[in-house]
């Protein structure tokens, strides 16, 4: 009888409840944090009376948002008079003041009648972990996440990480050891490496050179040549193909003229 009653006193009385928001959807957690906020969770539910219960929700300025929501999702206001209309975006909104989203978000599932105002008194919002003692002292009860939280690979512990399962372990000639130092010194032995080869190389050129005492012999084409004695020009005949070439000679002389000296006897005036 006595269990009855205290159930009764829960029942009736307004519980206080906390949402932690980190990493959560504003519009999924505010259908919930409404649902408390009304007081359906309550056998003595009615929708004209007004039996919610308080809702303190932490970590405000971490919620997470769908796809491009934060640029996209945009909020629209209007003062009433002509030229008043104004629209914000969700990152904007978000970055002046990290409790406004879920707070709009809660206010948009609420019923729309006269105890909205009233439920929206009850809804406490919080953009870190620091709560007041006052109200912190009052919180007897939480509320389920509505999404897993992800977790960071920085954030799981060496025993988790060994322990996770493995298909298959990489050998250790595969895995580059960590550190800056580490893979400077690999790539300067590449680099040594390299320069090494590019040596033995040159070097062996040298060499050769120096065996063939740095003569370069022309190469034997077969080719004969012949002399026209009529016009004194050469011909180079190559046995492969066998035709002929006609070489204009180079070394041929101009006639030069002659100039005949008169005899001053036979050029002289007789007196």
């Amino acid at each position: 009888m006595a269990h009855a009653r205290v159930l009764q006193w829960a029942t009736m009385a307004r519980t206080w409840w906390v949402f932690d928001a980190y990493r959560q959807c504003p519009f999924k957690s505010s259908s919930k944090i409404a649902h408390y906020l009304i007081g359906k969770h309550k056998p003595i539910y009615d929708p004209l009376s007004d039996i919610g219960d308080h809702v303190v929700v932490i970590n405000s300025k971490y919620i997470s948002m769908p796809n491009d929501y934060w640029r996209v999702y945009k909020y629209f206001h209007h003062t009433g008079y002509p030229g008043g209309f104004s629209e914000t975006a969700a990152w904007r909104l978000h970055e002046v003041d990290p409790t406004k989203v879920i707070e709009k978000a809660v206010y948009f599932y609420l019923p729309k009648n006269l105890l909205r105002r009233g439920r929206m008194r009850r809804l406490h919002i919080f953009p870190e972990e620091q709560v007041p003692t006052e109200i912190l002292t009052n919180v007897s009860d939480q509320i389920q996440q509505v999404q897993p939280v992800p977790k960071r690979l920085d954030e799981y512990t060496q025993e988790e990480i060994e322990s996770f399962p493995k298909l298959f372990d990489w050998p250790e000639d595969f895995i580059l050891q960590s550190g800056f130092k580490k893979a400077e010194s690999l790539m300067s032995e590449s680099k040594k490496a390299e320069a090494g080869g590019k040596k033995t190389e040159t070097g062996g050129k040298k060499a050769e050179t120096i065996q063939s005492g740095g003569k370069k012999e022309a190469p034997k084409t077969g080719s004969k040549k012949t002399e026209n004695p009529q016009t004194g020009s050469k011909k180079t005949e190559n046995p492969q193909t066998g035709t002929k070439k006609a070489e204009p000679q180079t070394g041929t002389k101009k006639a030069e003229p002659q100039i005949e000296k008169a005899d001053s006897k036979k050029t002289g005036k007789k007196h």
